[in-house]
């Protein structure tokens, strides 16, 4: 069983919740977390997110990165550097500029390298990136 469905079910139980009323509290289908607690199904990136807020831990405990759940050791995350971070900026304003097609080809595209460089064990693995991100009109 994954880190992730093991985490999730322990969350869960720690919170005194079945998999009806997490469900409903975040917004999903009970068949949702019986999946996720067997290790069928893994949700997307986004709703990871949700998940760890709602149980007020980190990603990277939920995913098996980390065994600790809270946010009090940043010093030991890792930074990208300002170079890394002005490459992420420069591709997020690009990208909220597509149109909702084009970003779902995009996203598309990153979701098979992904698939294809796990699959090939090329993937690097251990780095969770946290991006605070604000859309605005230039003037």
């Amino acid at each position: 069983m994954s880190t992730f469905a093991t985490r999730v079910k322990e969350e869960r139980i720690k919170k005194g919740l079945s998999q009806p009323q997490m469900a409903e509290d975040i917004g999903l289908t009970k068949q949702t977390i019986s999946l996720w607690e067997r290790g069928v199904r893994r949700p997307d990136f986004e709703t990871m997110n949700k998940v760890a807020d709602y149980f007020g831990v980190n990603v990277a405990y939920m995913i098996g990165q980390s065994d600790d759940p809270s946010l009090k050791n940043i010093e030991d995350a890792v930074w990208l550097g300002d170079e890394g971070i002005e490459e992420i900026e420069s591709l997020g304003t690009q990208l909220s500029q597509l149109s909702e097609e084009s970003r779902r080809i995009v996203g598309a595209a990153i979701r098979e390298a992904y698939r294809v460089d796990r699959e090939t064990g090329r993937l690097e693995e251990g780095y969770i990136v946290s991006v605070v991100a604000k859309r605005q009109r230039l003037p």
